[in-house]
C-alpha cells in the first residue's frame, strides 16, 4: 500500500462546477474506510456514519443533505476503487 500512496500525482487539479462545490468541499473533510487483513488491505470507501458527521460539522442544511450524501458517496466510491487498482498494481510487482 506504501507504493500505492507513494504515487506521484500528474495532474492535482480538478475543474468543479459550482452547483457541487458545497459537496466537494464537504467530502475532502471525510476520511476514507479501510479493511485490512492477511491478503492485505482494500478501501471500502466513506462510511455512512463519517458522511452523517461530515454533514453535520459543515453545517449543511438539511434539504441538501441527501444531494450532497449521494454525491460523496459516489466520490467515495470512485476514490475506493482507484485506491484498490493502485494497490493491487503495487502488489503485481
Amino acid at each position: 500500500m506504501a507504493d500505492a500512496e507513494a504515487a506521484p500525482v500528474v495532474d492535482s487539479s480538478i475543474e468543479v462546477l459550482a452547483c457541487n462545490w458545497l459537496t466537494v468541499e464537504v467530502f475532502q473533510t471525510c476520511q476514507l474506510g479501510f479493511a485490512s487483513g492477511a491478503g492485505g488491505a482494500i478501501c471500502l470507501g466513506i462510511p455512512a456514519t463519517e458522511i452523517h458527521a461530515a454533514l453535520q460539522l459543515q453545517r449543511v442544511p438539511r434539504p441538501h443533505w441527501r444531494e450532497v450524501a449521494a454525491g460523496i458517496q459516489l466520490m467515495g466510491r470512485v476514490a475506493a476503487s482507484t485506491i484498490n487498482a493502485a494497490i493491487e498494481r503495487a502488489t503485481k510487482h
